[in-house]
């Protein structure tokens, strides 16, 4: 069969177990860095080998439709405080995210492709660690999200291993927790082949493993080589249809298609200011605390930062790549991707200049003061912004410690002058809403 091209309509994306795509994908690249060496030896006057431990990047980007906390909520897994239990990514776009939330942000990647309209393809990239979030609103466009990637594994299944999911499970309890983990039920085993167990990246393949109903049992084999399903572990089982389906379908958290700039707010908020919601006078901080959603804050209109042209929020996790001597099938030390707290988060705002009324604000001076940049020393503010469709709020997301660190001012012939301001932070909240 001759295959002439793939088009955009021809590539979906998903999210480990989701047999839906994501919604409103622009674009999906991975690339690798297989940091191949070239090895030499005295009196050779070739090569002698090469050597490479292959790492992957990856990145989508979609058109926002207010649904970064669904998004958000197929990748954050949690560990239940008392027992130490994984538990899996679970919630839909109401579920509140917090900047501590972030650290456990891994998700297994699948891009599904169909060529001459036939599904015969997917790749797989196992444990993608959330790199990056990168939040933007133009006044001339729509908003747009942007999710990067860490990874140091990826697979290609062909047909007829290609109707590829990778499904959280959880450790059989009631049983023997170190050797059985408990399927959903929502996948018939019957109906599905495993590929292989995921125990934080150290693969136990289906030779090695024994089905019984929704529980999968590690065998004789790798017990005796000291593997085990242990406590806080995050544990993917990869299946594949054993009679291919259909290609994926799209999912729509909400009704929105997109979000353009007369359906945005952007608010400079005291982070002391109170607000009333349900009968309580609290801070935004201590609203979200007490289980407040974010969408009913009700922040005035006087806080409004006006003439914005635009804005660009990006949650930088810092990952950092934590190695071990020990073998695996990874072709790579990596055992972990630890994020770095505080979290740096920066916002770039651009407005048309005005009075200097947002200068004297943050700086917390009169209308007659005379401004200088040293005023900007320890002063926070929070940057909140909210989606809507029509007057219903799709989500908002706030930085919420944000101090100023590099504001500017540029005018130019045939233009108009503009602030641009940069602010960072770490607190980071968002939340959405089921519309």
């Amino acid at each position: 069969m001759a295959i002439f091209q793939l088009q955009a309509k021809d590539a979906v994306v998903r999210i480990g177990g989701s047999q839906e795509a994501l919604n409103c994908v622009q674009s999906f690249n991975w690339d690798s860095n297989l940091n191949a060496e070239k090895l030499t030896a005295l009196g050779d006057e070739n090569y002698t080998a090469q050597t490479i431990t292959p790492e992957v990047s990856a990145s989508f980007e979609v058109q926002s439709t207010g649904s970064l906390s669904a998004f958000l909520a197929r990748m954050v897994y949690d560990i239940d405080p008392v027992t130490g239990e994984f538990e899996p990514p679970t919630g839909n776009n109401t579920r509140l995210f917090r900047e501590r939330d972030l650290e456990r942000a891994v998700c297994d990647l699948i891009e599904s492709k169909k060529a001459n309209e036939v599904f015969d393809r997917s790749t797989l990239i196992p444990r993608a660690y959330l790199k990056s979030v990168q939040i933007s609103a133009k006044s001339d466009g729509v908003a747009t999200e942007q999710y990067q990637f860490d990874a140091d594994l990826l697979e290609l299944f062909r047909a007829p291993k290609h109707d590829l999911v990778s499904v959280p499970v959880t450790r059989d309890t009631t049983g023997t927790p170190s050797t059985t983990v408990v399927v959903p039920g929502a996948y018939d085993l019957s109906a599905w082949t495993i590929y292989c167990l995921d125990i934080d990246g150290d693969r136990v393949y289906a030779s090695d493993l024994t089905v019984a109903g929704q529980e999968v049992t590690l065998n004789a084999a790798p017990i005796a080589a000291g593997r085990s399903v242990t406590l806080g572990s995050k544990l993917a089982l990869v299946l594949y249809k054993t009679v291919p389906g259909t290609f994926p379908t799209i999912t729509y958290p909400t009704t929105a298609r997109f979000v353009k700039a007369d359906h945005i707010n952007i608010w400079l908020v005291n982070p002391t200011a109170t607000f009333l919601v349900g009968g309580q006078t609290r801070t935004v901080e201590a609203h979200l605390a007490a289980g407040v959603d974010f969408n009913t804050i009700p922040f005035s209109d006087a806080d409004l930062f006006l003439r914005v042209q635009s804005m660009d929020l990006n949650v930088d996790l810092g990952r950092e790549a934590l190695r071990e001597i020990r073998k695996n099938d990874r072709g790579n030390p990596i055992f972990y991707r630890a994020a770095k707290y505080p979290l740096n988060i920066t916002c770039d705002i651009s407005a048309m200049e005005r009075d200097a009324s947002e200068w004297a604000k943050m700086q917390g001076k009169s209308a007659t003061d005379v401004l200088n940049l040293a005023g900007f020393e320890n002063k926070e503010w929070m940057i909140v912004s909210r989606y809507f469709k029509g007057n219903v709020a799709l989500q908002t997301v706030g930085l919420l410690n944000a101090t100023v660190e590099n504001p500017g001012s540029r005018v130019q012939v045939g233009g108009r002058a503009e602030m641009t301001w940069k602010l960072a932070g770490s607190k980071f909240a968002v939340q959405g809403a089921a519309v």
